[in-house]
């Protein structure tokens, strides 16, 4: 009987011991996981920051090229027409980093996986348009022609149009950044069964 009441005087100390060892433990798995989750948050904001920058860069020369000729024009006579295409060149940079800085303020659904696409149906005409709009100055600044092709049979496509242009506006601003004066930049539409295919090449 002396021998059990020793060991059952024993188990107190020894439970106690365990069990706020299992506590610290717990605390630090939980201090671990929450310094990953700030850490990949972290990296992800600085992720979405970089892409957002780069991105910005397109539509932000295009508006500082068009203020330019209007600023060429401003003690010339200017054609309506002209203004009419400047200012719709300037509409649509407004448009595209309106887009940017609302993918932007999508982090937060990124991080939690409950980002989705906004997919529609948007006609080729409209696309190319946007596209031209952007970039057209752009490539006249620098000297390098521009040219989409379109397959004919080709008109709309069911998409994300923010999420196109953004690609496309990576894949012009690399092409334009990359290619001398004088060269050019082809912009193709290729129907592939039931899907669109989008190729930009430059010289």
């Amino acid at each position: 009987a002396p021998g059990c009441a020793t060991t059952l005087a024993h188990r107190g100390p020894d439970r106690e011991v365990v069990v706020n060892l299992s506590n610290r433990i717990a605390l630090a798995v939980e201090n671990a996981r929450l310094f990953l989750e700030a850490r990949e948050a972290v990296q992800i904001r600085e992720n979405l920051m970089a892409a957002v920058s780069h991105d910005l860069k397109n539509p932000l020369s295009a508006i500082l090229i068009n203020t330019e000729i209007l600023e060429r024009y401003s003690n010339a006579p200017v054609i309506g027409s002209q203004l009419g295409r400047i200012a719709g060149n300037l509409r649509a940079s407004e448009q595209c980093m309106g887009a940017l800085i609302r993918q932007l303020l999508d982090f937060e659904k990124m991080r939690s996986g409950r980002f989705f696409l906004e997919k529609r149906k948007i006609s080729i005409a409209d696309l190319i348009s946007q596209i031209m709009s952007t970039f057209l100055p752009l490539c006249e600044n620098r000297r390098v022609h521009l040219e989409i092709k379109s397959d004919p049979s080709l008109l709309e496509i069911f998409c994300d149009p923010e999420r196109i242009l953004q690609v496309l506006s990576n894949l012009i601003g690399n092409a334009l950044k990359f290619t001398s004066p004088h060269g050019q930049i082809l912009i193709e539409l290729i129907k592939a069964r039931e899907l669109a295919l989008f190729k930009v090449t430059d010289t």
